[in-house]
């Protein structure tokens, strides 16, 4: 029997790797590809057939609200949980907990950045009574640096985080799926040592109770976009997917683009209303929309909308700027006034 699965996207934390980009925008509001990452992270689920979507969010979140509103657009249900205060992944879901109203879940980190539908995942789940929980792994080169699972005969027998020596280089990814029958153990999470209410002690009690686990190893790419080297990589990956149906490595958003005097160098995906002159762009680089850049070179970037670039002899590169970040060549003379410990380049 087909089980019921909602879905919950966990984005209510601070984004302290991305400062400063997060002092003044939410972190899964930070374009990839010139879309949200938690407008990509609902998609996901959308496409693997999921209709009501939790969305646990920080106090005042209404930017994100107004992106996503209440998922009519897609023909889904989205709901929004304040989560008070930043405890833990554990304690986002036990916020969530009268959303999920002892159905079976599937939770997303809203950072998590994926190359493949989880269709045949979320139907797998369905169809398998005797599962209690099943984990989104992948390969990884470094499993040090991860939760990393182990296995015995497909079932995982223990989560370890960040191994010194791991057993396996299967890294949690951030994608959980939980059967109707583990929810009330999210009542029961204790306190972590650092403070804080893991989801992961959600597995220790289904082991303590004979529960199965399953892994689920992702064949498809998969990063984590919790810091500005992953966002990047992930932008790079969206664009390379973008190319699979694009007939061109330049992918115009609209027809209202203006390129005057330019050398694009593919692949460059670039927002509508914007309007580049005299300027070299690309490789891997989102131009946000209704954005002006003259007389500039950029490479391997994201600029987000709304943002203005012009006469900058350096070349910008592995760069992140803002929404209505406007970049100008300096004058003859300028006025600072520098706190204590910075260094300044001019």
């Amino acid at each position: 029997m087909n089980k019921k699965i909602k879905g919950l996207v966990l984005c209510a934390g601070k984004g302290s790797r991305l400062e400063p980009l997060t002092y003044s925008i939410t972190k899964t509001l930070i374009p990839i590809g010139n879309k949200a990452m938690v407008q990509r992270a609902v998609e996901t689920l959308i496409d693997a057939g999921i209709d009501e979507i939790g969305l646990v969010v920080r106090e005042g979140a209404e930017e994100i609200r107004d992106l996503l509103g209440d998922g009519s657009k897609w023909g889904v249900s989205i709901t929004y949980i304040v989560q008070q205060q930043a405890l833990g992944t554990g304690h986002a879901v036990q916020t969530a907990l009268p959303f999920i109203n002892g159905d079976s879940v599937i939770v997303y980190l809203g950072d998590n950045i994926i190359g493949k539908n989880l269709h045949d995942l979320v139907s797998s789940f369905q169809k398998q009574d005797n599962i209690d929980a099943m984990v989104v792994t992948k390969e990884v080169a470094n499993p040090q640096d991860y939760g990393v699972v182990e296995l015995r005969h497909g079932h995982i027998t223990n989560i370890v985080e960040k191994p010194k020596q791991p057993r396996s280089n299967l890294a949690l990814t951030g994608i959980f799926l939980f059967s109707a029958s583990t929810i009330p153990f999210f009542r029961e999470i204790p306190l972590s040592t650092r403070g804080e209410y893991e989801i992961t002690s959600v597995f220790d009690k289904i082991f303590a109770n004979q529960g199965i686990i399953k892994a689920h190893s992702l064949d498809s790419w998969w990063i984590d976009a919790g810091n500005p080297g992953r966002l990047l990589e992930a932008n790079r990956m969206i664009i390379d997917e973008m190319l699979e149906t694009s007939d061109s490595n330049i992918i115009l958003e609209n027809d209202d683009v203006v390129l005057d005097n330019c050398r694009i160098e593919g692949p460059v995906l670039i927002g509508e209303g914007s309007v580049i002159k005299n300027s070299v762009i690309g490789p891997y680089t989102t131009i946000g929309a209704y954005t002006t850049l003259t007389n500039t070179q950029i490479r391997n970037s994201i600029i987000m909308e709304n943002s203005s670039i012009s006469d900058i002899d350096s070349i910008i590169t592995n760069s992140i700027i803002g929404e209505e970040v406007h970049i100008k060549k300096r004058a003859e003379e300028v006025n600072l006034i520098i706190s204590n410990k910075n260094t300044i380049v001019i």
